[in-house]
């Protein structure tokens, strides 16, 4: 990768807490030259919505990340512009799956950030 780039692939890999087995999802990134992993995870912190990501993910280990910018006017007329982020897969028949992600932790929001100045 460049000195700053960033995947448009999430994948996911299988870690242990407390016994259980769960997947972390994650974009590969390089900034300044460092390879680093930026979290992400459901809008909704529920059992139901890490349930929502694995059925986007099927059998696969890795999905494509939307991102989406949008700018809203705010009654007082500033504008706020941001990026919203997606995972999305097709399957075999052409159906798409996806589901809205946000940065897992304040410093995943960061570093995305700063990627995609």
């Amino acid at each position: 990768m460049a000195k700053n780039s960033v995947s448009n692939i999430v994948e996911r890999e299988m870690f242990d807490f407390k016994g259980n087995n769960y997947y972390q999802y994650f974009v590969r990134a390089t900034l300044r030259g460092r390879d680093i992993k930026i979290q992400l995870a459901p809008k909704e912190k529920s059992k139901k919505a890490f349930e929502v990501l694995d059925i986007v993910f099927g059998d696969a280990q890795s999905a494509e990340l939307v991102i989406t910018p949008f700018e809203v006017q705010g009654e007082n007329g500033n504008t706020i512009s941001g990026n919203s982020y997606a995972i999305r897969t097709v399957d075999e028949d052409g159906e798409v799956y996806e589901v809205k992600v946000k940065p897992y932790k304040d410093c995943d929001k960061d570093l995305l950030k700063m990627l995609l100045k």
